[in-house]
């Protein structure tokens, strides 16, 4: 049995919204991609489905434990959430989701979704260490895969003064994960902007165990972004063997099968 060729475009994505239907709109007008993981903000969690017919909900809100046991007080926070189209589920598997990161498999590919403490957070290096050993369970878990870390990381992995940015690029060196961004034209470029602080800063990041299927690393700049953080995108290419299974989910039998998700 022969291989096939699976191509997607894989995308991090940062949502501040004040709904869940305005956010569903917006991932409407970028229409082409399959696979959705976001970080969001002031929403929650409950009635995620009804706003997202199409896909296939996996996430968790932060936001439910304070709501349940204090009055919200400060900047509101959401947590993680991906979005699969119901027509890839024969390709994808949900592994496992907390506040800070999520798991998800898709054909050879794991795909984990991050968000990092920001600075000023009580004890962020031992948070950000035992995400980063927490995510490793998860990958050791599924040796024969291919692997993905992205989303934010809130820290410019070029500081060599900051403690946090030091673990990660150890942890990188540790176990052979290359940045995406780094042969590209936009390696060190901003993806966190704030115009009303002057501020802005590279601190979103996709990292890959296998640098040789990823190309095309690119920040976008949608006309529509409720964000202060800048899209981050790239096109990884793998061989898969074929399923009977998954038919409906290929382009063309003849063709190598092209399928679109995003991860934020």
């Amino acid at each position: 049995m022969g291989l096939v060729t699976l191509t997607f475009d894989f995308l991090t994505l940062k949502m501040v919204c004040e709904s869940h239907l305005r956010c569903g709109n917006f991932l409407r007008n970028l229409g082409r991609l399959g696979l959705w993981a976001l970080e969001l903000f002031a929403t929650y969690a409950t009635n995620r489905q009804k706003h997202y017919p199409n896909y296939i909900t996996f996430g968790s809100s932060a936001m439910c434990n304070h709501i349940e046991s204090e009055i919200i007080r400060g900047r509101p926070f959401g947590g993680l959430m991906t979005l699969i189209k119901k027509e890839f589920r024969n390709l994808m598997q949900t592994i496992h989701c907390e506040e800070r990161f999520t798991v998800v498999k898709l054909a050879n590919y794991l795909i984990i979704n991050v968000y990092l403490p920001c600075v000023g957070t009580k004890d962020r290096l031992l948070l950000t260490e035992q995400l980063f050993e927490n995510l490793w369970y998860w990958r050791e878990r599924f040796v024969n895969c291919e692997c993905i870390i992205a989303g934010d990381f809130n820290v410019d992995l070029k500081n060599c003064h900051d403690d946090v940015s030091l673990y990660i690029n150890s942890f990188m060196n540790a176990h052979r994960l290359s940045r995406c961004d780094n042969l590209s034209q936009y390696c060190g470029q901003p993806t966190y902007i704030n115009f009303a602080l002057n501020h802005q800063s590279c601190i979103d990041f996709i990292l890959a165990s296998n640098i040789t299927e990823t190309s095309c690393f690119e920040i976008l700049d949608p006309d529509i972004n409720f964000s202060d953080h800048l899209p981050i995108c790239v096109t990884v290419t793998c061989d898969i063997l074929p399923n009977r299974k998954s038919k409906e989910t290929t382009n063309n039998a003849l063709l190598p099968c092209q399928y679109f998700f995003t991860l934020g």
